[in-house]
């Protein structure tokens, strides 16, 4: 048995902006396990602004635990027994994925299956997924014409622009895409009087979800706006800082779950439990990591998410990847990877000069 961390730090095509920053490139951690003739990757990448730890505080941990981790690998495991184990030693957010993805593969490949109908026995094979587009783009119609040409029935909307503005354009699209389904990402930037104003104005066209709205998201922020409109309202970064998922099950009509900065005691437990008790919508998407991360967020879209688009076209924003996901992608769905498939990706050349070993001495 081999387990081996390594360290990759891939450039954006374009820079990326977020709510709170502007980023350049990728950081993050792939972890490798070779046993019995069968290689699986996964990979621990924290998103800066939304995680709670950093890369630096995943590497330190990758090391202190490797001992324990490569002993619980060294033997036979269970996905179960795996996050058992993840919780006894307190492991970060994005390792506990990390080791998941890896064992789930490695389970997976043993048994000859495809990695989401390993972990879901009836999950679907293919998942839709939304376009993104941000609405200070400058014509935003015919980058919409350009998405729906190709299959893609769902467009979430950047809304970094002025309430006057961000209306209009709204409007107009809705005329000119009738059917089409129109989320919002807000980025937190309204109080509560400058959302109930901007939910007046668009409500009649159909919304299907506003995500983010508040500034200041709390339970009476959230309970005044949803009890004041009936466009729905989702949660994605107050999941990380604000809110347990059970509390957001509450507050939110949708949940939008990132597992790499959840990690995978809640992004599988508390979620499975969570859909039966109150069936909130649940939407699964990236953290901008390589296609490893891409690869189980999108299996596990399958099995947990809702039946509505997902938040997995990030691939196409790197410049270089472990591979790319154009082979995936196409008519607006995520097309998972059967068994061999898995098996091929699995293999993969670590050989970038972006990607390096990280040495751990251990006795």
């Amino acid at each position: 048995m081999n387990l081996n961390f390594y360290t990759y730090k891939f450039l954006y095509k374009n820079p990326f902006k977020s709510a709170k920053d502007i980023f350049t490139h990728r950081r993050g951690f792939i972890l490798t396990l070779q046993k019995n003739g069968i290689t699986a990757l996964g990979e621990a990448a924290p998103l800066a602004g939304f995680s709670s730890e950093t890369t630096d505080e995943v590497e330190q941990q990758l090391r202190k635990k490797y001992a324990d981790i490569a002993s619980f690998f060294d033997h036979s495991f269970t996905l179960s027994g795996l996050m058992d184990f993840a919780a006894r030693l307190s492991l970060l957010p994005s390792i506990q994925f990390g080791l998941f993805t890896m064992g789930a593969a490695f389970l997976a490949q043993k048994e000859q299956k495809s990695l989401h109908q390993y972990i879901f026995i009836d999950a679907p094979n293919r998942i839709p997924i939304n376009a993104v587009i941000d609405l200070n783009t400058q014509d935003v119609l015919k980058k919409i014409q350009e998405y729906t040409s190709i299959g893609y029935e769902t467009i979430k909307l950047k809304a970094g622009c002025k309430a006057k503005r961000l209306i209009t354009k709204l409007e107009k699209i809705r005329h000119n895409y009738p059917d089409l389904n129109i989320r919002i990402d807000a980025n937190q930037s309204w109080s509560v009087d400058e959302a109930k104003n901007i939910f007046d104005q668009i409500e009649p066209l159909t919304i299907e979800y506003c995500e983010e709205p508040l500034a200041e998201p709390n339970r009476q922020s959230l309970n005044a706006l949803r009890n004041y409109s009936s466009i729905p309202i989702a949660l994605d970064e107050s999941l990380a800082s604000n809110f347990e998922l059970t509390e957001a099950a509450q507050l939110a009509d949708v949940l939008i779950i990132k597992p790499m900065v959840l990690g995978c005691q809640k992004a599988i437990k508390q979620l499975e439990e969570i859909a039966q008790e109150r069936n909130p919508k649940i939407v699964f998407t990236s953290s901008l990591e390589s296609g490893i991360g891409r690869l189980m967020t999108a299996s596990l879209a399958g099995g947990l998410g809702s039946n509505i688009a997902h938040g997995l076209g990030t691939g196409p924003l790197l410049a270089e990847d472990v591979w790319r996901d154009d082979q995936f992608s196409s008519d607006g769905n995520y097309h998972l990877p059967d068994g061999e498939k898995l098996t091929e990706l699995m293999n993969a050349k670590l050989e970038s000069r972006h990607i390096q070993e990280i040495e751990i001495y251990h006795e």
